[in-house]
């Protein structure tokens, strides 16, 4: 699964950057995913160092929000690469539907709203 989930998110970026070079996706949704995916890295990476501290952590809403506005492939490889809310199934569920209906949005708007134009 590290693996998988970790290619998954380079392929999505992969993708991105050509459809950016190929005039086919905008700077800035491209710059929102870039900067979305850094940001949620590290509070995924905050809230590890919280966890494993006591600290005050980041609260379960704030990394789905952020999974849903476009973080998801940062959250992806931090889980991955920190081992950070891999087992709690019904934190991954909301990622997974998060980042399901995240990529819903972006190909609902791509194929059938920017074909129009």
């Amino acid at each position: 699964m590290k693996a998988f989930s970790i290619a998954l998110s380079f392929i999505f970026l992969s993708l991105l950057i050509m459809g950016y070079v190929n005039h086919l996706v905008s700077i800035n949704l491209l710059a929102v995913y870039v900067v979305a995916s850094v940001a949620t890295f590290i509070v995924y990476a905050w809230d590890k160092y919280q966890a494993l501290r006591q600290g005050h952590r980041i609260s379960e809403k704030t990394m789905h929000a952020l999974t849903l506005i476009g973080g998801w492939p940062g959250a992806l490889i931090a889980q991955q690469w920190l081992r950070h809310k891999t087992l709690k199934k019904p934190f991954r569920r909301w990622f997974w539907l998060g980042m399901v209906a995240n990529t819903s949005a972006l190909s609902y708007w791509y194929f059938f709203l920017m074909t129009d134009q």
